[in-house]
């Protein structure tokens, strides 16, 4: 059945009744409003007050565990302590000389860490030598360096080793590969041919990497019948790329029965200072 509109308002049947019931119960819709609105808002404080407890009670596993994780001797902490650089090795010192009241004194540093540069701060401390002169050492990752302090008035003498630097060097079999290329060549022992007269040693040092050095090392090892006779050490200057140095050292105290002797090079190429720009 259509329904019929009054000519008053223009409202049909059913939106009268439907005005009607909206106008009788007006004070009963709006109690159901406040009660659903009580009701949808003790249900969100419900839900945050269930979710507060639960993180209540699971606080205390969670505080736990990482107590455990920070102060244990847990698996992640195993990893990272495995992560840190080894100490340092330190040889026994050697002396050699002596007959004429000085000594030359020589000690082995190796480095167990394949990944790490050690650069640190050394001495050898002598009773009577309570000043002692500090100098600058490295040792290259995996490596093995030499510390000497030549001319020393003792042979009774500790090395010191303080301020070890550590750093982490990645790829660097790679870096030693493009480096390391110092090649000794035409090495000739003279000994002395009479009293007073010094024994030497010549030898040509080149730098065939394509770097080139504030600095670079040598150490001199003179041995008679298979056993480390005496030492030496000679710094190079601005040893730059491709170029060749003929090298001359000498000992000034009698060395007898020298059959074999060995040049090591040693140079600091991991460290930046001591690379030399290019020249333009």
């Amino acid at each position: 059945m259509a329904d019929f509109q009054t000519s008053s308002s223009g409202l049909s049947d059913t939106q009268l009744k439907l005005s009607y019931f909206l106008v009788s119960n007006k004070l009963l819709l709006r109690k159901i409003s406040v009660v659903l609105l009580i009701l949808i808002n003790c249900g969100l404080w419900g839900y945050t007050i269930v979710g507060l407890a639960f993180w209540a009670i699971d606080y205390g596993r969670l505080d736990r565990q990482t107590d455990e994780l920070l102060f244990s001797s847990s698996a992640v902490l195993a990893a990272v302590e495995a992560a840190k650089p080894q100490p340092l090795a330190v040889s026994d010192v050697q002396f050699f000389g002596g007959s004429d009241g000085h000594y030359d004194l020589m000690t082995q540093v190796s480095n167990p860490n394949t990944d790490w540069l050690a650069e640190f701060t050394y001495n050898f401390v002598s009773d009577s030598n309570s000043s002692p002169v500090s100098y600058f050492g490295f040792v290259l990752p995996g490596g093995r360096k030499i510390l000497l302090a030549l001319g020393q008035d003792s042979s009774a003498a500790r090395v010191e080793i303080t301020d070890v630097k550590w750093t982490r060097i990645t790829d660097f079999d790679a870096i030693r590969n493009n480096r390391e290329r110092f090649l000794v060549g035409n090495d000739k022992f003279t000994p002395a041919l009479k009293i007073g007269d010094p024994a030497r040693i010549e030898f040509s040092l080149s730098n065939e990497s394509p770097y080139s050095y504030w600095e670079a090392g040598i150490v001199v090892f003179l041995y008679s019948g298979g056993s480390l006779s005496a030492i030496n050490y000679l710094a190079v200057p601005q040893f730059t790329s491709g170029s060749t140095r003929t090298i001359e050292l000498n000992w000034t105290r009698p060395l007898v029965n020298i059959d074999g002797w060995e040049v090591i090079p040693e140079t600091n190429y991991l460290d930046p200072n001591n690379i030399m720009p290019p020249s333009s």
